[in-house]
């Protein structure tokens, strides 16, 4: 009878065990596809983030050279404008070439932080 007994309890024991152990599969199988997921939208993510930091790389070269246009001009302005019959308007140009170049640096900075950004995104993910 004690056999019969401890048969019976150890059946519905591994019986217990058995959907317990297919639970845990499953939940398993749900961290690594939710994982999975992550990874890929990590992915996506990174590699927008890398395409607006080519983005911003390219326009950062672009404003470089018109900056460095605009304030070659400027400081033309500024030496001749004392010499010149119509110093106002040319100061007056000097001024507005000015006013470019600042905006200029504004815009390029922005470009900066953004290829900055993606540097450290980019040793952060390759230190992984």
């Amino acid at each position: 009878m004690k056999k019969v007994f401890l048969a019976c309890a150890l059946l519905s024991t591994v019986a217990m065990a058995a959907p317990e152990q297919g639970g845990v599969e499953v939940r398993f199988n749900q961290l690594e596809n939710q994982y999975n997921a992550l990874k890929q939208k990590e992915a996506a993510l990174f590699t927008q983030k890398e395409q607006q930091a080519i983005a911003a790389q390219k326009k950062l070269e672009e404003q470089q050279a018109l900056y460095n246009d605009v304030t070659a001009k400027q400081q033309q302005l500024e030496e001749i404008k004392n010499v010149r019959f119509y110093k106002e308007q040319y100061s007056s140009l000097a001024n507005k070439y000015g006013a470019i170049r600042k905006e200029l640096e504004k815009e390029m900075k922005q470009n900066e932080m953004v290829v900055a950004e993606f540097t450290k995104l980019q040793q952060i993910k390759g230190g992984m």
